[in-house]
Formats: C-alpha cells, sequence, structure tokens
C-alpha cells in the first residue's frame, strides 16, 4: 500500500460484496487491514464515530451469489 506519510487510515468502500476495507497505520509504520460487513460498524479513528456498514449499504443492492442470483 502507498500511502502520503501523513496518512493514518484509508477506507475503500466495495458496492460488489457490501464491505469496507479499512487500513490503519500501526505505532510500528506498517499498516494493517480491516474488513468491515453485515451489522458490525466501521470507526474511523480520526472521526471518532461509527460507520454500520448495514447502514452504509441499505440503498444498495445485494450482492449477488456465484450463480448469478441475489441470495
Amino acid at each position: 500500500m502507498r500511502a502520503a506519510e501523513s496518512e493514518q487510515e484509508v477506507v475503500g468502500f466495495h458496492r460488489d460484496n457490501h464491505a469496507m476495507h479499512a487500513y490503519r497505520k500501526r505505532a510500528d509504520g506498517q499498516w494493517a487491514f480491516e474488513v468491515v460487513h453485515g451489522s458490525a460498524a466501521l470507526r474511523p479513528e480520526p472521526v471518532g464515530l461509527g460507520l454500520p456498514a448495514a447502514e452504509i449499504y441499505q440503498f444498495v443492492a445485494p450482492p449477488l451469489a456465484e450463480d448469478g442470483r441475489v441470495p
């Protein structure tokens, strides 16, 4: 992962699998990765509030099953 030196956290929103991917810089300078989906909430440390995945994706069509059908 490449980021600016001052970056502490990067979040990506993925509509195909209704998940948020969070990358957080640890004290040792390495990046930790977290996937948030379902009823879990993403808690961006710099902001200090929770972003429930279910609320973020409530108006997005559900991901399709491997056979192309809606589960």
